[in-house]
């Protein structure tokens, strides 16, 4: 905070911004006026004050143990250990409903991918060099704080999104084939120049690789 501000807050801190409920005091403007007025030396000390104020409340809240070396060293191999033990537990391949947690927004990973993720979630949320890496990526990041809050709020949309998607694509291949998916009992019905066990067979195969009996 700038030398204004600090005496600012401590002005209203005082008396307060005029409103309903405090008509005595005065308007930010008001204030902001007059301490553009006040003389240097007289902000200085209060400028000081109020610095000494707020790290006092600092204090309070962390507590003056955490100043300590070796407790914030203490406090940093608990939380890496917490991590990592978290990890171990949500990663495991003996976790409950795999393919569910697996599944993001409606798109399953494959467990090489879900394991690899574990070192890179560690090395992440872990506390390395007074930091950690998911404070630059995410938590000083408000676009990318915003987009992982969206995720999470609508993540059954974007599945339900993708399922319309994928269903899209299959109805359009059994158009281009002339197949109705929906037809008596499930049955696909022939097309004129296709039985059921060839369009089966042809969607089978790999690409570029289908060819019909007698060629």
């Amino acid at each position: 905070m700038s030398g204004d501000d600090l005496v600012y807050r401590r002005y209203v801190n005082k008396i307060g911004i005029k409103s309903e409920q405090n008509p005595t005091g005065l308007s930010e403007e008001e204030i902001r006026t007059e301490i553009a007025k006040m003389n240097p030396l007289d902000k200085k000390v209060i400028e000081n004050e109020e610095r000494a104020v707020i790290q006092q409340e600092i204090e309070k809240q962390i507590g003056k143990g955490n100043n300590d070396p070796a407790a914030m060293q203490k406090a940093i191999e608990t939380h890496n250990n917490q991590i990592s033990t978290f990890a171990d537990t949500y990663f495991s391949d003996k976790r409950n409903n795999p393919e569910k947690t697996r599944t993001i927004g409606g798109v399953e990973l494959s467990e090489a991918e879900f394991q690899a993720t574990r070192t890179e979630f560690i090395n992440d949320f872990s506390v390395k060099d007074g930091k950690a890496r998911i404070a630059e990526l995410l938590l000083n990041n408000d676009e990318a704080m915003a987009k992982a809050y969206l995720f999470l709020k609508y993540e059954d949309k974007i599945s339900q999104a993708l399922t319309r998607k994928f269903n899209d694509g299959k109805n359009f291949v059994f158009d281009q084939l002339g197949f109705n998916p929906a037809d008596k009992g499930g049955n696909y019905q022939q097309n004129d120049g296709m039985s059921q066990e060839e369009m089966i067979n042809r969607l089978n195969a790999p690409e570029g690789t289908y060819s019909e009996k007698g060629q």
